[in-house]
């Protein structure tokens, strides 16, 4: 029987690569994005041409992760059709760039609203349908810079340091009610997603940087030269669809998939990570005997 798959954030990137793999591996995907009638209308008549064409299991939702009613209509409407949902996979999000001083704190909470308590909100609605059946899969799309951070995108890294501790502790929490909360945490790849961050909103505080003032702007011109040389973007997609498919208990809490170092270093941090919450986890059960 096919699995019931539910991806925010499709409307380009990671999740609309995903959306179409897994329609064309035969899983019925429920592809969702926010605004289907106004901005990204163009996205989702073109995903919807393509299910249309290849006769995929693939429908098209709106679905804003910043709105909690608009969350539960989604889930109602898939519910209705489908049941359950099998596997929700947490793809959409956006980052920032620039000094840190620079940003109004209020497009910081926003990035947060998506990035993070989007992932919250959509789980929250989905969990109890999984909870239902003891079964389900959850899976959030993190980043390298989770584990390796870089500067000037200091709260896109924050949010992403958020997604990732919270991911593995509900991991923790629902394995005992047979569901997982895995983490897949994507390199640099050329998806538009550099193209799309909003820099600063406070230049008269990025002025008084001086010279320093552009130093945000070069380094994303440096990343703009290095990202033709990386893996094409569906190797992200291929990973997801690897894990879903591996046996439950055989699938690692996170999946690394980016070009060398930055897998090894990564895996490397990951390993060192998984080692250490073991033994913390082994100490405190001991202090509950």
């Amino acid at each position: 029987m096919s699995k019931t798959i539910l991806i925010t954030g499709c409307s380009s990137g990671f999740g609309k690569d995903t959306a179409l793999l897994l329609a064309r591996s035969g899983y019925t995907v429920y592809a969702t994005l926010r605004d289907a009638n106004g901005k990204n209308h163009e996205a989702a008549s073109e995903l919807l041409s393509i299910a249309a064409q290849e006769s995929l299991e693939l429908d098209v939702v709106e679905l804003d992760v910043t709105n909690e009613r608009s969350i539960k209509k989604a889930i109602d409407y898939i519910i209705n059709l489908s049941s359950s949902i099998d596997v929700l996979i947490n793809n959409a999000g956006y980052g920032i760039y620039g000094w840190s001083e620079g940003f109004e704190t209020s497009t910081v909470r926003h990035l947060f609203d998506v990035n993070f308590f989007g992932a919250l909100d959509v789980n929250n609605a989905v969990l109890p349908h999984m909870r239902k059946r003891a079964d389900g899969l959850i899976i959030h799309i993190s980043s390298i810079l989770a584990r390796l951070p870089v500067g000037f995108m200091s709260a896109y890294n924050a949010s992403k340091f958020a997604i990732d501790g919270y991911a593995e502790s509900l991991n923790m929490e629902l394995a005992e009610l047979g569901l997982q909360s895995l983490i897949v945490q994507p390199g640099f790849f050329g998806t538009g997603f550099a193209q799309n961050m909003t820099y600063n909103d406070k230049p008269d505080t990025i002025a008084a940087y001086g010279v320093l003032a552009t130093k945000p702007l070069q380094m994303l011109e440096g990343f703009a030269k290095i990202l033709p040389m990386m893996p094409p973007s569906t190797l992200v997609a291929e990973g997801i669809k690897a894990l879903i498919e591996t046996p439950k208990m055989q699938r690692p809490l996170r999946t690394v998939i980016s070009a060398e170092p930055h897998k090894h270093l990564v895996e490397r941090l990951n390993d060192a990570g998984n080692q250490a919450t073991k033994e913390l986890n082994e100490i405190m059960m001991a202090y509950q005997q």
